[in-house]
C-alpha cells in the first residue's frame, strides 16, 4: 500500500473497521501497539486499524509495506477528528473478551 491509499479513506472506512476489530474478524497477528486511537470511547491499535481501513477503501490487502510513519497515522487520524497518543496499550482482544454495560447511573 502506498502513502496515496490514504486520499481514498474516510472516516466511515475507520469505523467500519472498528467494527470488524469489536466482532473480532480483522484482529492484529502481533500484540504491538505504539499508537492508539480513542474512537466510540474505545481504544484501538492505529496502525493496524489504518490498514485494515485501507483496505476497506480498496487498497491492496497482500501489500506487506502496510504501516505509515508514526508522524504521518498521527496526523492522518487528527485530520479526521479522532483523538490518538502513544501506546503501548494493554491490548484487550475483543474476540476473547468482551466489554459488559454496567448499570452505573441507571
Amino acid at each position: 500500500m502506498m502513502a496515496t491509499d490514504l486520499d481514498k479513506v474516510t472516516r466511515n472506512h475507520i469505523l467500519r473497521a472498528c467494527d470488524l476489530f469489536d466482532a473480532g474478524k480483522r484482529v492484529p497477528k502481533r500484540q504491538v501497539h505504539s499508537l492508539v486511537v480513542e474512537i466510540k470511547g474505545r481504544l484501538y491499535p492505529a496502525n493496524f486499524l489504518l490498514k485494515v481501513a485501507r483496505e476497506l477503501a480498496g487498497g491492496d490487502a497482500d501489500d506487506s509495506s502496510g504501516a505509515l510513519p508514526s508522524t504521518q497515522t498521527i496526523k492522518y487520524f487528527r485530520k479526521l477528528g479522532f483523538a490518538i497518543r502513544r501506546g503501548p496499550l494493554q491490548f484487550i482482544n475483543p474476540a476473547t473478551e468482551v466489554d459488559k454495560p454496567t448499570d452505573e447511573g441507571s
